[in-house]
């Protein structure tokens, strides 16, 4: 049984997952590092993969992705512990 994905609302400050990095081999490099401020939110495709997010990086670029690959920055080490 998969977790419900996360509840992004535009301000948000948020970072990849934990567990969407490891799935994907990213240990090192920008991905790791990628800070972001959420511009909006669409409506949920499934419970488990949520929302489609747009979000603003530090950098500057738009971009997006599924709610599910992504984690509030204050709870960031707090996810990394639950997902081992």
């Amino acid at each position: 049984m998969s977790r419900p994905a996360p509840e992004f609302m535009p301000g948000d400050r948020i970072a990849y997952s934990a567990a969407f990095l490891r799935s994907t081999g990213q240990h090192s490099g920008a991905a790791p590092s990628m800070r972001a401020t959420v511009t909006s939110v669409g409506s949920p495709i499934s419970k488990s993969a949520g929302a489609i997010v747009q979000f603003r990086t530090d950098d500057g670029f738009d971009s997006g992705g599924l709610a599910c690959n992504f984690t509030l920055v204050s709870r960031i080490a707090a996810d990394a512990a639950r997902s081992n």
